[in-house]
């Protein structure tokens, strides 16, 4: 996100922020810098380093050892005032609303071959949520996401994690998620994969444990064991809850030739031959995916036009290639009493030989990125999701798991529904195809029943509707004030040109018969850049938690909800009749310390040369900046900086004069 970014910290010392950021002013504890994403996706697509985002540079260039510079946080344009209230960005939660599960095996970093113990796991305290060293994502913040949106989370149990863990983990999410969803549990992430650290354990743990004397066959035993294993933690701790899936992951491809190819029904009768295994599953669950036939003659490929290619994936030959290899997972499967489901699925569309060897063929990562991004590729899913759902795999128990919810596409694969948080669905094909299906299968036209406090605000997911969009501001976890005039505001390229929508104030839910507090329309909302909003009037009496705005087109019927937020009342203070300061004699006044020009830190756009400060009527430094550094940045550029001064504010006979309450003094009253 572009814009005026800030950076807050505890402690004494100085701060350098680089690459995308560009400081604007600095105060103690806080730096306000300008950031602007840059990026080459054609040389990111290759996979090249340093060439996709920037990002933003933090380097901490001095501390104070007795009061070190700690609890760094960087919040993005107008979030400062949810600093501590809100994890999740309003894009990111609008993106997942219309799924009914989430799988976490990226965010429990289960393809690493290291496991933090249970007590030293990463919390919501922990700097960072991005460790790359077996930590993961915080519990806390899957079961905070799980419970925000109404989802329901598929765990992945780590292949190191031992019986104890395990229980710690089951007993966890037992108590601290919501009681209506259901969890969904699977050991590790595609065991039967060799090229993975969880491959390579349970091979060993199957010889080990003399399963099989074949290296593959005692992997895939070893498997059905431990989910086992897991799974009876798991029932001992919900009590055998309904609240409980438990599937078993294995191979999604049916090949031909021995078992020493280790594919799809062999893993699967392997897994579930051991004993308890298939009575204690719920489910089997494969990798559903499809590649149109594309990814082994590259060369070939490269050369054929997005035309061609459109056509050969919604081709009867390469439709029925992927309904057989399901078909004949779902009889193998069936063979145990258990349905078939997936727990990943979506285009495969790559070079196959990258994954493995690297490199790649001229040409050909750009034409299968190309082919995946022509709006015609919404047609070539859902055609794929249809087939899905006429094979049973596509249903609300069972519902399609696709792979990734975002992700930049490369040479290693696309496999994002859309490329990044806040991508327009305009141009996001597969994001635009699954939102269709989910509109045929549940309608999302008219909102299904009400927003209350035991439902997500699932409302209309964003592009899968013309007319009332998703709602920007107010955001989840905000404080607005009664009385204030705000900007209900949504993005304009999601705002219809001719609808007209009704805005209402309700707290708590909508259900039934609630009234709503305050209504503004039917108008169709102003456009200001990339914005569209309609200005609405919070209602003077308004206070407290769990208020949200329904936007409603009255032609359609069609609806959506703001997140929640929260409303207080005005506090409104005037300059002070007086000032008593306790040091000394009554009635002498306070006199503020004048302000002044103070030598700052050395950052980026300025080192503060003596001599050319001036502090303005209004209370703000002026100066002009200078660096050492010329060749990079500019010299003589003016700056204002208001953030370590004050602001006038109106005067106290201005206040009372016109009713406002500003304290028990009166105007003339002295102070004694």
């Amino acid at each position: 996100m572009s814009g005026r970014w800030v950076a807050l910290y505890d402690g004494e010392g100085a701060l350098d922020l680089q690459f995308d950021a560009k400081v604007a002013s600095v105060a103690k504890g806080r730096v306000e810098f300008d950031y602007t994403p840059t990026a080459n996706m054609p040389c990111h697509a290759t996979g090249a380093a340093y060439c996709g985002d920037n990002g933003i540079s933090l380097r901490i260039t001095t501390t104070n050892p007795a009061n070190p510079l700690r609890n760094i946080r960087l919040l993005p344009p107008g979030f400062e005032g949810a600093a501590g209230r809100e994890v999740f960005h309003p894009w990111f939660l609008k993106s997942l609303e219309r799924f009914s599960v989430l799988r976490f095996m990226s965010w429990l970093n289960t393809n690493s071959d290291s496991l933090l113990p249970w007590e030293s796991r990463i919390t919501p305290a922990a700097a960072s949520q991005a460790h790359n060293d077996g930590a993961g994502v915080a519990l806390e913040h899957i079961v905070d996401l799980c419970n925000r949106l109404g989802a329901s989370p598929w765990i992945n149990v780590h292949h190191l994690a031992d019986d104890a863990y395990v229980r710690k983990l089951a007993g966890f999410l037992k108590a601290n998620l919501r009681p209506d969803l259901r969890v969904t549990v699977e050991h590790s992430n595609e065991v039967w994969n060799q090229g993975l650290p969880q491959g390579k354990y349970a091979r060993e743990r199957g010889l080990a444990q003399r399963l099989s004397g074949q290296a593959e066959l005692a992997g895939y035993i070893y498997h059905g064991k431990r989910s086992a294993e897991i799974w009876a933690i798991f029932d001992d701790v919900f009590g055998g809850s309904s609240r409980l899936q438990k599937v078993l992951s294995t191979w999604g491809f049916v090949c031909s030739g021995s078992w020493g190819s280790g594919c799809g029904t062999v893993a699967l009768n392997s897994s579930l031959s051991y004993a308890g295994v298939a009575a204690a599953a719920d489910a089997v669950a494969v990798a559903g995916y499809f590649d149109c036939g594309l990814g082994q003659n590259p060369t070939l490929d490269a050369q054929t036009s997005i035309d061609a290619l459109i056509a050969q994936c919604l081709s009867e030959a390469q439709l029925n290639k992927t309904r057989d290899n399901l078909l004949t997972l779902k009889a193998a499967a069936a063979k145990y009493g258990l349905p078939l489901t997936t727990y990943e699925a979506g285009p495969s569309i790559m070079e196959g030989s990258v994954i493995f060897n690297g490199g790649g063929t001229a040409g050909a990562a750009e034409k299968y990125i190309a082919l995946q991004r022509d709006p015609r590729f919404q047609q070539v899913y859902e055609a794929y999701l249809a087939l899905f759902d006429s094979v049973g795999l596509m249903s609300k128990a069972l519902p399609l798991m696709h792979f990734a919810s975002a992700g930049l596409p490369s040479k290693y694969g696309s496999w994002g529904l859309i490329e990044y948080t806040g991508q327009l669905p305009s141009s996001a094909p597969k994001y635009r195809a699954v939102v269709a299906t989910l509109d045929k299968k549940q309608p999302a036209g008219l909102y299904p029943g009400c927003f209350g406090p035991a439902k997500g605000a699932a409302g209309l997911g964003d592009g899968s509707f013309f007319g009332v969009p998703a709602v920007t501001f107010p955001r989840r976890g905000g404080v607005l004030v009664q009385g204030i005039t705000y900007n209900i505001t949504m993005p304009a390229s999601l705002t219809s040109p001719t609808a007209a929508v009704t805005f209402s104030l309700f707290q708590g839910s909508d259900c039934n018969s609630a009234t709503p507090l305050q209504i503004t329309g039917p108008v169709k909302p102003q456009t200001l850049g990339f914005d569209s909003y309609v200005p609405f009037t919070l209602p003077a009496s308004a206070e407290g938690l769990g208020f949200f705005i329904r936007v409603e087109n009255p032609a359609t019927g069609q609806r959506n909800y703001s997140e929640v937020f929260e409303i207080q009342k005005q506090q409104l203070q005037g300059p002070g009749g007086c000032l008593v300061n306790p040091l000394l004699p009554p009635n002498q006044p306070f006199v503020r310390p004048p302000n002044r020009c103070s030598p700052e830190y050395k950052w980026n756009i300025s080192s503060m040369p003596s001599g050319i400060c001036e502090v303005l009527p209004n209370g703000a430094r002026y100066y002009r900046t200078s660096t050492k550094a010329g060749a990079w940045y500019s010299l003589g550029k003016p700056v204002f900086d208001f953030t370590a001064q004050f602001s006038p504010s109106p005067s106290y006979t201005a206040l009372a004069a016109a009713g406002l309450p500003v304290g028990p003094l009166k105007p003339g009253q002295p102070c004694s």
